[in-house]
């Protein structure tokens, strides 16, 4: 591997962290449109249904998480992270234009497929991409210790 070809660690360091505010920005503007539901009744629906609506989304978290970390060492991160963003585009765009509240509850549990795949995905595809600093491989997680290490590498 070209190391001279490689993108800079930080790079691949922005492009994880996009994909987690993504995710939370996806997970917490739910919570605005669930309010828009009650507030001018779009559709006929239920207060099961509109539970479903709010919980789909972590509910398909749950499943993408499991189906796509099991995937990724057999087929591949960069293969599964180009999934990962089609469910994650193609259903948000999908919700967006929902006809019923069933089609948004369905729409929204494989936007959470998507949503669980960057959260199995992107950390660990970050950390594989970075090159080898002083015999180990640099790594980096999201909290105060992670920042220290991209700065600091060891």
């Amino acid at each position: 591997m070209n190391i001279q070809k490689l993108p800079k660690r930080s790079t691949y360091t922005v492009l994880s962290a996009m994909d987690y505010f993504l995710d939370g920005y996806d997970l917490s503007v739910i919570s605005v449109f669930t309010y828009a539901l009650l507030q001018f009744k779009f559709w006929h629906y239920t207060s099961l249904e509109l539970g479903f609506v709010s919980g789909a989304a972590l509910l398909g978290a749950m499943v993408g998480a499991i189906i796509f970390g099991h995937y990724s060492d057999r087929l591949g991160r960069r293969y599964l992270y180009v999934w990962d963003l089609l469910f994650f585009v193609i259903f948000a765009v999908l919700s967006a234009v929902a006809n019923d509240i069933i089609q948004l509850i369905i729409f929204r549990f494989f936007v959470g497929w998507g949503v669980g795949a960057d959260y199995s995905l992107s950390p660990v595809y970050a950390t594989e991409m970075y090159q080898r600093v002083g015999g180990v491989w640099a790594m980096a997680g999201f909290g105060p210790s992670g920042v220290l290490e991209l700065w600091f590498p060891s």
